[in-house]
């Protein structure tokens, strides 16, 4: 046995294997205690696989060498995809992997992107296979190795003795967290998902609000009709902003910052945190212009059951907490005439999906306006190209007759670095305290600098510069891992979020703690547009109090904000199953036992049964989503609709004598009590219940 682990058929399968999870630990935030962990899980596993063909006899030598070359490939695989991990991140398998690693994320611009990474990738795999084919049939075709891993006494013993080699093995394999380990950790945690029913003491135990608005119940109840341009900065980190630390890397953002501007007002907010799973570009756009928190609900894996045709939606769960609000749709209610642009292709990871229900007007990617003039790389077209074409379309915006939004992203400084060619350099001096650095990332973020402060400048010099405020905000902070690594150790780092106004005001530096969620409601304020709209987590840094619970998440807290994105989505996720009514924290319809769809969403609070002439009415379409709901006076209400459509599914609640009267239910059924009715393909479904006996209503369906 011994003899086994000293082989050179063994070292070799180790040294292959370990190969990316030296790389792994190296691009990790703390390299030298990740690559021991991983190294070590490496080990375990490699005693494992040859653990196992201690049952192994000879004549099945066969056997042994599949298992060994199938068992090492995946684990070789999973290896490779951390790797991919670390060198985006600096961190392991998480939200955000998940989310873009599906079939919905990884479409044709992906592989057109990254095409020689995924060549690269798929022949080192091919590769690895191939050398663990020969490199486990040299081992098991050797008289030697059944002689090593013979272990003399008798049957049993060597059976238990066998045995627990296995389980030792396999026991440090998990517990080390290899890579096929936290894979599936994770997965379990991302799609495994039971929501409990939001409830009142939820809400007020998290601060979550009770007497929620909905979308469509919003109101402007005050409107500055300024023009407003948002520019969200791909990984544009507070810290680039530190020159103890990134010596005149940004050194125009700094000078707008310290010096006195004639005619330009910087409102600083230095003290933004990267909120819950904010950490890559569609979840920190998303939290930030709704001011709440993205889920694990909102991938779209975890709404399989309703994949079809209409509603495919490239990872993005567009059913969950669709009934926010967001700034977008707060300004369309304010007459607003909005734009999103983009450099990069808008399909990717869900931005087209997330964005159709968002108010914008117009929503244009580098697909819409590239040319075989514009210059670009693996991310799209440069930035310098997109500000080319955010500028045309400001001058087009500023010839309508009311006021506009727009909203860019900018995509140079996304890892691993989109530098362009022709853009400036940053030169580092013999003083940068950097030991390891992305050349490619510093030279997008010393470019990006004179790009945005250009367009700061165009804006002040042109008609629009009074009634306009423009909003800089990171979409999340840097990935980079020596970025990252540089900025824990010394303590700096954070999101990038000013305002900017073109008034003679005094600048101000505002240091109160905030997160992501905190900028739609805080750019709202700024710009005198009220509403009576509450953000379920973010509040406006510019008021004077804030409730700082909403910055502390763990994961009850994120179980419970889970609950409340499904209480406030108008679509179930499985066949309906079970109907029942509840009265707690507000009057609403519990479908399936989880799915809560309240009937009123003004105020809710005040409401209960129906009276005798009123019909409650939920109406489901054929992929589950409320079409309708809401109260119908019997006189309105036509009980034949339900009865002839086909497709759609009818839940109704309403005195037991009117729906006798519809002939929904039997005419031996006591009068003056309530009926809840489900009717499907004709088929109707229904029980009775006392006046005082509410929470009796209850359907179960075939």
């Amino acid at each position: 046995m011994k003899q086994l682990f000293y082989h050179k058929n063994f070292v070799l399968l180790f040294l292959i294997l370990v190969i990316p999870e030296l790389f792994s630990g190296y691009f990790s935030l703390t390299p030298l205690t990740s690559t021991l962990l991983l190294c070590l899980g490496t080990i375990f596993y490699t005693y494992f696989i040859y653990s196992l063909c201690l049952f192994n006899k000879h004549k099945n030598s066969f056997c042994a060498v599949v298992l060994i070359t199938v068992f090492s490939a995946l684990f070789f695989t999973f290896n490779m995809l951390e790797l991919v991990c670390y060198y985006l991140s600096a961190e392991s398998f998480n939200f955000g992997f998940f989310y873009h690693f599906n079939l919905n994320t990884l479409d044709e611009e992906v592989f057109n992107a990254f095409k020689w990474q995924i060549i690269v990738f798929i022949c080192v795999v091919i590769v690895a296979m191939v050398l663990f084919y020969f490199n486990s049939r040299s081992l098991v075709k050797r008289k030697y190795y059944h002689k090593s891993i013979k272990i003399k006494s008798n049957y049993h013993k060597r059976i238990f003795t066998k045995t627990l080699l296995i389980l030792f093995f396999l026991g440090g394999f998990i517990y080390c967290e290899a890579s096929p380990v936290k894979f599936l950790k994770v997965y379990w945690q991302m799609y495994k998902i039971e929501v409990a029913p939001f409830n009142k003491k939820m809400g007020e135990k998290y601060h979550f609000p009770l007497n929620f608005v909905t979308k469509n119940k919003v109101k402007i109840e005050k409107n500055s009709q300024k023009n407003l341009i948002i520019i969200f900065l791909e990984g544009y980190d507070n810290a680039f902003l530190n020159n103890n630390f990134y010596p005149d890397l940004t050194p125009r953002l700094n000078k707008l910052l310290t010096q006195k501007n004639d005619g330009i007002r910087v409102t600083n907010f230095t003290n933004i945190s990267e909120a819950r799973n904010a950490s890559f570009t569609l979840s920190g756009t998303y939290t930030a212009l709704t001011g709440s928190v993205f889920s694990r609900l909102h991938l779209a894996q975890n709404n399989k059951s309703d994949f079809n045709e209409e509603d495919s939606n490239k990872g993005f769960n567009l059913t969950t907490a669709n009934q926010f609000s967001s700034l977008p749709l707060i300004l369309k209610k304010a007459y607003y005439y909005q734009v999103f642009i983009k450099s990069a292709p808008l399909e990717f990871a869900g931005t087209k999906v997330f964005l159709e229900n968002q108010g914008y007007d117009e929503k244009i990617s580098s697909a819409n306006f590239k040319t075989s003039q514009m210059q670009g790389g693996q991310w799209g077209v440069y930035d310098v190209e997109l500000y080319k074409v955010v500028k045309k379309k400001i001058v087009e915006l500023s010839k309508l007759n009311q006021s506009f939004h727009l909203t860019m992203t900018t995509v140079d400084s996304h890892p691993p670095g989109m530098s362009n060619p022709r853009g400036k350099k940053y030169q580092i001096s013999a003083s940068f305290p950097l030991k390891e650095y992305n050349k490619k990332m510093l030279d997008a973020i010393y470019d990006g600098d004179s790009l945005v402060v250009d367009f700061i400048d165009y804006i002040k010099n042109s008609a629009l510069a009074k009634n306009t405020m423009i909003a800089l905000a990171s979409d999340h902070t840097v990935k980079e891992g020596c970025f990252r690594r540089f900025n824990l150790a010394n303590n700096i780092g954070g999101m990038t979020f000013m305002l900017i106004e073109f008034n003679d005001k005094a600048d101000r530096s505002i240091n109160k703690a905030g997160a992501t969620f905190d900028i739609a409601p805080t750019i709202l304020d700024a710009l005198g547009v009220q509403s009576n709209y509450i953000f379920p987590v973010g509040e406006s840094l510019l008021k004077e109090n804030t409730n700082d619970q909403r910055l502390k998440w763990s994961e009850s807290r994120e179980r419970a904000w889970e609950s409340f994105c499904q209480f406030h989505s108008d679509k179930i996720s499985q066949r309906l199953t079970k109907i029942s009514i509840k009265q707690e924290p507000f009057f609403h319809l519990l479908l399936n036992g989880k799915n809560q769809i309240t009937l009123f969403t003004d105020n809710v609070a005040k409401v209960s049964m129906p009276k005798v002439n009123m019909v409650f009415f939920v109406e489901l379409s054929k992929t589950r989503s409320v079409l309708k709901k809401g109260c119908i006076v019997k006189e309105d209400f036509n009980f034949s609709t339900a009865l002839n459509n086909k497709f759609n599914e009818y839940i109704y609640i309403m005195d037991s004598s009117l729906a006798k009267k519809y002939r929904y239910i039997e005419e031996s059924e006591p009068s003056n009590n309530y009926a809840l009715v489900h009717i499907k393909n004709g088929q109707i479904t229904y029980k009775i219940a006392g006046k005082n006996a509410v929470e009796k209503l209850s359907i179960t369906l075939p």
